[in-house]
C-alpha cells in the first residue's frame, strides 16, 4: 500500500505494517477492497472511503485454478516450508525450505500437492488456503504482524495461532480450512478501468 500515489485505484492490497507511516504519500485512493480490515481501519482514519470487502487476490488462485489441476512434483512434500524472502537465508538447510523466489509455477504446485504448508511467507499461506491445503503460519523475525493479523482478519480467522518455530506449527497442523465467498473480491474488481463493466 505504501507505493499507492493519490488518484490510485485499490483492490485487494493491505498495508504491511513494518513501513513507516509518513511513507504513505497518497490522501486520496479509489478504493474497491483491501486485504482485512486492519488496512481498512488505517485507511478511514486517513478519511479515505473503504468499503468492506476483503480478501487477499491470491486467494482467487484455488477458485481460478483448483488443486486438481496442479500436477504433482515428484516426490509430494509432506510439510513444506516457505519462509518470507527475508527469513530465508536464516531458516535451517535441514529444513529443506523451498525458496520463495522460486519460479511461480512450482511454488503454487508444490503447494497444491503438500500435506501442511508453513512458514513465514504470507502468500504461501494465502495460495495455501486458496487450494484447501492445511497451513501454519511461523512468526517472522523480521515481518511485523500487522499484513498477517490483516489477512486472517480479513478472511474471517480472527482466532488464529501463529506458531514460534516450524515444529512448533507441524505440531499443531494446519488452521481450520478457509471459509471464504470469494464473489465480493470478484464483484469489486475494477474492470471499469478497462471500459467495461459487469
Amino acid at each position: 500500500m505504501h507505493f499507492a500515489r493519490n488518484g490510485d485505484v485499490v483492490w485487494g492490497t493491505g498495508i504491511n505494517g513494518k513501513v513507516d507511516p509518513s511513507l504513505h504519500r497518497y490522501a486520496r485512493l479509489d478504493v474497491r477492497a483491501v486485504r482485512g480490515p486492519l488496512t481498512r481501519n488505517a485507511l478511514m482514519k486517513r478519511g479515505i472511503g473503504t468499503p468492506e470487502v476483503f480478501g487477499d487476490p491470491g486467494l482467487l488462485v484455488g477458485h481460478i485454478w483448483p488443486r486438481s489441476t496442479w500436477a504433482p512434483p515428484e516426490v509430494p512434500d509432506r510439510v513444506l516450508v516457505i519462509p518470507n524472502l527475508n527469513d530465508h537465508s536464516n531458516t535451517p538447510s535441514d529444513l529443506n525450505p523451498l525458496s520463495p523466489r522460486s519460479p511461480l509455477l512450482k511454488i503454487i504446485g508444490r503447494i497444491a500437492h503438500a500435506e501442511l504448508v508453513v512458514g513465514s511467507s504470507l502468500h504461501a499461506i494465502v495460495l495455501a488456503d486458496s487450494l484447501g491445503v492445511p497451513a501454519r503460519l511461523v512468526r517472522s523475525p523480521s515481518e511485523a504482524m500487522f499484513k498477517y493479523e490483516d489477512y486472517y482478519y480479513g478472511s474471517g480467522r480472527s482466532s488464529f495461532s501463529p506458531a514460534s518455530s516450524v515444529s512448533e506449527a507441524v505440531r499443531l497442523g494446519g488452521e481450520d480450512l478457509l471459509e471464504w465467498d470469494a464473489q465480493p473480491l470478484l464483484g469489486a474488481f475494477p474492470l471499469d478501468l478497462w471500459g467495461k463493466s459487469e
